[in-house]
């Protein structure tokens, strides 16, 4: 997979320059869209989404990232992050964890568990959560945040894991992720915090218009999923 992942980049650096040369040239070239985003990545102009689970996958991709000179990336799963939690605060490397609600189905996963966006973030790791939906439905997102809470992940921290930060990760902060003046107006009123399974959605809205409201709504939705 390093091999791989190494080949594809240097391919991405050799179609970068054949591309420059030809435009200087004033040459005809074969566009290939694959290459062109690989070639954005080498160029930084792409920020890069390396899916790793385990420790030593993740060191291969902070060593391959500094060969080919990529600092703009993030570790999608980051399953064992924690046992490289010093390596990702060194390099400023955001860690996407999750799913963790699973068993540990196969060897990537044998050290799976809930401590890892504690851990990351007591050592000064961005940290987000997700269910990498639909491997686990996205609805169960909230479910994550609070077994992470349990697990020393501070509340308030956990809040941010999938609103502010992600946001922030993705690049798209301006528009979403904070109660801010020019965002998107998708906003929740909870009952208590989000992740305890007692807290209710109180008030919705979506796009800035009225969705639902908990006190005129006659049926309790978690009726309706009992099934």
């Amino acid at each position: 997979m390093a091999a791989t992942l190494r080949q594809a980049l240097m391919d991405a650096e050799d179609y970068a320059s054949r591309r420059a040369h030809a435009e200087e040239q004033s040459e005809p070239f074969d566009r290939d869209l694959g290459m062109e985003n690989l070639a954005r990545v080498v160029n930084g102009d792409l920020p890069l989404r390396v899916h790793a689970h385990r420790s030593d996958d993740i060191a291969t991709v902070f060593r391959i990232a500094e060969e080919f000179g990529i600092s703009d990336f993030s570790i999608e799963h980051a399953t064992e992050g924690h046992l490289l939690a010093e390596e990702f605060a060194k390099r400023d490397v955001p860690a996407i964890v999750g799913p963790s609600i699973s068993s540990a189905s196969k060897y990537e996963l044998r050290n799976i568990t809930f401590e890892t966006p504690g851990l990351l973030r007591d050592a000064g790791v961005t940290v987000a959560i997700q269910t990498d939906a639909p491997v686990l439905p996205q609805e169960h997102l909230d479910v994550c945040v609070g077994l992470a809470v349990r697990e020393g992940l501070p509340a308030e921290v956990a809040l941010q894991s999938v609103t502010r930060t992600p946001a922030e990760i993705l690049g798209i902060d301006e528009r979403v992720g904070t109660l801010e003046a020019g965002t998107n107006a998708d906003l929740v009123v909870w009952g208590g915090p989000m992740f305890e399974l007692r807290s209710d959605a109180e008030v919705v809205f979506v796009d800035g218009e009225y969705a639902y409201d908990r006190e005129r709504d006659d049926s309790d939705p978690r009726e309706e999923w009992a099934w």
